[in-house]
């Protein structure tokens, strides 16, 4: 191939694609990727494909989910299916380079290039969790920054923060209406990525963090103290109106996400339960017990896998996450526990290869997910485990510390083999200056500054008290 010769296109570029890609999500970003000064134009046609200029059909190589072919006549994008032809319109569309956003002169390229996918971890989720602080903009441009880079899941948790029809103190006032939740579920699907909603049925009832204090219910009706724990961190699993109101609340995210293959249950750090066999028991049976039902509700159930380890009983270190108390206890749990159950193993201080959890979890017959937090080392120890062990895939999760971090989800999404953009690095600064210049194609502010990269400031408060 010659070096240094182009696919060049104007203002408009006109397509021929599958109807998947004719939305405005894809739109939207081709228009950023653009300099926000070019379109596009879909014409619908059959086949997983995208074609703009004069370029034939090529194979999609065997393995492969896609292949991008960039000559300087054309453009043709091939697909298995629908997700992984959008995903393969994430990786054109980083390609993008803006060689003239003069009116009238605006003119664009793309360089020749074949690729074809290499992802090194299949299933690649990402989970959000959705605060009171968390801006309607800001987990939009959080969604959008992870379909670029080629997840395939968005696992969503609202903390207090969606309108339930089934109780009202189970969010805050200010919290989402299940319009913008549908909005947000339109982008994460029209970006080749499914949603899992996740409601905690477990621990952390509160829905706040533990250093917080808050409580979404308790705090606006205290009343219905009867469905928690004493404490309020836990639900009441004695309790059948408790039962009952996660019921509803499954089913309200089951309609408002339908095309949903998972549901996630949380379940971890449950403190409120005790070392008392009574206590364990009753936990141990209703655990089985949601599990069993979410199956029986046609979804794959997916639960957190500190409160199933002991460390005793695997002879591991405080790098390991192990919330069971005894190893008899975690024997009994994983004994009762259904195999269909999905276990998202989280570890963030472990960079462990292979992770020694996630092994003995798949050899006592689970699917079991590499959970890693936003340390680069653990998140390659949990994505190597799943490659070179035949895990299920990867969770990677962002907290509360994505307002400084986002650029994790970035280096994340490379370890799992995703494509990024051809000027960058991989050194910490680097993939800083690529996160922030791809969320500007992603997310246009107009020159607010609050909504700007991905803090509201630059100065935190501790620092600022020291000025």
């Amino acid at each position: 191939m010659k070096k240094g010769r182009y696919f060049y296109f104007g203002r408009e570029l006109c397509a021929q694609a599958n109807r998947c890609l004719n939305n405005d999500t894809i739109k939207d970003i081709w228009r950023g990727c653009c300099s926000y000064c070019g379109t596009l134009s879909i014409f619908c046609c059959d086949g997983f494909c995208f074609t703009a200029g004069e370029a034939g059909y090529i194979q999609i190589p065997q393995n492969s989910e896609y292949i991008i072919s960039v000559r300087d006549g054309g453009v043709f994008v091939g697909a298995v299916n629908s997700k992984a032809l959008a995903r393969a319109m994430m990786v054109l569309m980083m390609r993008i380079e803006t060689v003239s956003a003069d009116e009238g002169e605006e003119r664009f390229r793309i360089g020749e290039c074949e690729i074809k996918s290499g992802y090194t971890v299949e299933t690649r989720m990402i989970h959000f969790c959705v605060f009171p602080e968390t801006t309607y903009s800001f987990i939009k441009k959080s969604i959008r920054l992870a379909g670029l880079m080629q997840y395939t899941h968005v696992v969503l948790e609202f903390w207090g923060t969606l309108r339930f029809d089934c109780q009202r103190a189970l969010s805050w006032p200010s919290a989402f209406t299940k319009e913008q939740a549908a909005e947000l579920g339109r982008e994460i699907k029209e970006m080749g990525m499914d949603v899992i909603p996740m409601f905690n049925h477990l621990g952390h009832a509160s829905a706040c963090r533990v250093s917080g204090g808050k409580h979404v219910v308790l705090d606006q009706d205290p009343r219905l103290c009867t469905l928690f724990s004493p404490d309020g961190w836990s639900w009441n699993i004695e309790s059948e109106k408790t039962k009952a109101l996660l019921t509803r609340v499954r089913r309200e995210l089951y309609d408002l996400f339908p095309h949903s293959e998972y549901f996630h249950l949380g379940c971890d750090e449950v403190y409120s339960y005790g070392t008392d066999e009574d206590n364990q028991q009753k936990m141990r049976e209703y655990l089985v017990s949601i599990v069993q039902t979410v199956h029986s509700e046609g979804k794959k159930p997916i639960i957190w896998g500190d409160m199933l380890l002991n460390h005793e009983m695997l002879g591991l270190g405080n790098e390991y996450f192990c919330n069971c108390d005894t190893p008899e206890n975690s024997e009994k749990l994983i004994s009762a526990l259904p195999r269909y159950t999905i276990i998202a193993d989280w570890h963030y201080d472990n960079t462990d290869i292979p992770v020694k959890t996630s092994l003995y979890l798949k050899d006592r017959g689970f699917e079991v997910m590499g959970t890693p937090w936003f340390l680069y080392d653990n998140c390659l120890a949990h994505a190597k485990t799943v490659q070179e062990y035949g895990l299920a895939g990867i969770i990677v999760t962002t907290w509360h510390t994505l307002a400084q971090q986002m650029a994790q989800i970035v280096y994340d999404a490379i370890i799992c083999g995703a494509k990024h953009s051809l000027w960058a690095g991989e050194s910490r600064n680097q993939l800083e200056t690529e996160t922030a210049a791809l969320l500007r194609k992603l997310c246009f502010v107009d020159g607010d500054y609050t909504e700007a990269g991905w803090t509201d400031n630059q100065v935190f408060k501790q620092a600022r008290a020291a000025i």
